[in-house]
């Protein structure tokens, strides 16, 4: 608005305007022309005052809106913080609709002043703020997550099961979201620091979310920008949960513009603050891609095979063959000759490999002397002094060769099991209590999946070693690698047919991407029905086989990069800056007291 004044001033001292009106009013009709007079009485003084009505008019509007957020009560409240969790849920990926989220979160931020205003008791307070917190959580992850639910579509056994899967993981989720606001409500004022105080909050039971049970960090805020190549750079330096700080200070921070009274007037300086980081946040990005051009091994060439068959067929008997078949089909067709490197994607197989020497043998035969198969296979073994039969859900590294098929089972050279199993879907936690419910694995064939030792990195032959990652395993940053054998790249195997043409895969596929970027490593990434891709150590995609293509990828390997930030110290930098503004807000809290 001060721009505004300054240009009334100056067409003030400038433009002769009662001149140029008293010039045009004669051949102006009388209506026009009683306008015209009123200007010339008001000259640029009324450009002013209209300025001056527009500012006031917006403050007008803006206090409005405050005041509705701040009165809401009881159903709904609730209501309105579940609406917005929904509006949230839209800068996730595949939509990527950052309005969505700054909309949410501030508007948020308003809802939680009412709170603050309303209940002044600490308990009561808390208590207030959970349930909002919860509601906003349930509408987020119910859009967020919607996708869960077509898993239990594959097998008619399991449909009922659809309604309580699609509001039970919701609601679970929610339990953090609610903490977090009720964790933020101890440490409130109307501050604009407030913003700071929400986004410790929540970012801080997202890190918990993503690590405390089994964890679970799918569709963290940050995630919201995964789709920018230069905002992502900086997880290289603090990972996903830092990048989820800064979105969220950036979604929250237009709250601070609000006039929390009409005597106190908001200051700009927290959103000039957040736009700078944004603004640096970019200028790192731009430099870290600029600065490493793609590189790829000249000598290593990889094809990865997408056949794209239905869920619900893949493990009938009489389509065993005709799987495998497709498998070797596919691996062979034009191109074959130059390719170092095959990889299927998980549980590739409908049967057990390392079981099954006549299909081993053929597969060596394939392979010949020169390439390596990496597939996704299920193996099984007997427990040490029982008869107990164990299921693991495994990568095995084949070498080519022409043996006899009673010596197949030695083309088996490497073998990672799965260690981070999914609940529920491979595994059944309390599974005593669950099963009498009547709940079960989604792979109850096996009665469930045996957790593996823990992360390997599996030499293959021509090629560096890699980091072997099985389905949602890639989903956990800092926890992708061994720590004690740094890979040359990541290989994920998945199968996202369970979800079908849904949010699930493409939001898989970011994931995957921010674990490159995190940790400077080349991503391979195998999918029975898609997304299959090659992603460089800054995330640059360079091939992608859509979903439900059937077909082939050829790529050359990306070249990784030296150890990142992140991949040495993981989230210590993130909880520094956690630590350091946790100090802030409560040494300003204790000042506004």
């Amino acid at each position: 608005m001060h721009v505004l004044n300054a240009i009334g001033d100056g067409i003030r001292l400038t433009v002769p305007m009662r001149a140029i009106l008293r010039i045009q009013s004669p051949s102006l009709s009388p209506s026009k022309s009683d306008h015209l007079q009123r200007l010339n009485e008001t000259g640029a003084d009324g450009m002013i005052d209209g300025a001056g009505a527009i500012r006031s008019t917006l403050r007008g509007q803006a206090r409005r809106l405050y005041h509705w957020t701040n009165h809401l009560a009881g159903w709904r409240r609730l209501t309105a913080t579940f609406i917005l969790g929904l509006i949230a849920a839209f800068s996730l990926p595949p939509y990527h609709f950052w309005p969505a989220g700054i909309i949410a979160f501030s508007t948020l931020i308003l809802i939680l002043d009412g709170v603050y205003r309303t209940h002044r008791h600490d308990k009561a307070r808390s208590m207030a703020a959970f349930q909002v917190g919860f509601c906003f959580g349930f509408g987020f992850f119910l859009v967020g997550l919607y996708w869960i639910g077509f898993a239990f579509l594959v097998d008619a056994d399991t449909v009922w099961m659809l309604p309580f899967a699609a509001a039970l993981m919701p609601a679970l989720l929610s339990l953090f979201s609610g903490a977090a606001m009720a964790l933020a409500a101890n440490y409130w004022s109307l501050s604009p620091h407030r913003v700071l105080t929400f986004s410790l909050a929540w970012v801080v039971f997202e890190w918990l979310r993503g690590n405390i049970l089994s964890g679970f960090p799918w569709n963290l805020v940050g995630y919201s920008v995964s789709d920018s190549l230069v905002l992502i750079q900086s997880t290289s330096i603090f990972g996903i949960y830092g990048l989820s700080l800064c979105v969220v200070l950036a979604f929250a921070v237009p709250a601070t513009l609000f006039p929390v009274s009409r005597r106190k007037v908001q200051s700009p300086a927290w959103l000039i603050s957040v736009s700078a980081i944004v603004a640096v946040l970019s200028a790192f990005g731009v430099w870290r891609t600029s600065a490493h051009a793609p590189q790829t091994h000249a000598d290593i060439s990889i094809r990865i095979v997408q056949p794209s068959f239905p869920q619900a067929e893949k493990w009938r008997p009489e389509n065993r063959e005709t799987l495998f078949q497709t498998y070797m089909s596919l691996t062979q067709q034009v191109g074959y000759d130059a390719t170092t490197h095959v990889v299927w994607p998980e549980s590739a197989l409908p049967f057990v490999l390392s079981r099954a020497p006549f299909h081993l043998e053929a597969i060596g035969e394939m392979l010949g002397e020169s390439r390596s198969l990496i597939t996704g296979a299920v193996r099984f073994d007997r427990e040490p002094g029982t008869n107990d039969v164990r299921f693991f859900n495994s990568v095995h590294v084949v070498r080519g060769g022409s043996v006899e098929a009673d010596a197949a089972n030695e083309l088996i050279v490497q073998t990672y099991d799965k260690h981070k199993l999914v609940p529920f879907g491979e595994f059944v936690p309390l599974a005593g209590v669950f099963r009498a419910l009547g709940l079960k694995p989604l792979v109850d064939r096996f009665d469930g999946y045996q957790r593996g030792p823990g992360k390997r990195t599996l030499p293959v032959q021509g090629a560096p070693g890699f980091g072997p990652l099985i389905c949602y395993e890639i989903i956990f940053p800092g926890a992708v690698t061994a720590p004690d054998e740094r890979p040359g790249w990541l290989v994920n195997v998945t199968n996202d047919a369970w979800y079908g043409d849904t949010a699930g895969p493409k939001q898989h596929l970011l994931k995957a991407r921010l674990r490159a970027v995190e940790n400077g490593l080349p991503v391979v990434r195998a999918a029975n029905t898609g997304i299959s891709a090659i992603i460089d150590p800054v995330g640059r995609v360079t091939a992608t086989l859509d979903y439900a293509e059937v077909g082939f990828l050829d790529g050359s390997l990306p070249v990784s990069m030296d150890p990142t930030i992140y991949s040495a110290v993981g989230d210590i930098l993130f909880w520094f800056v956690i630590f350091c503004s946790g100090a802030f807000v409560i040494i300003s809290r204790a000042r506004e007291r």
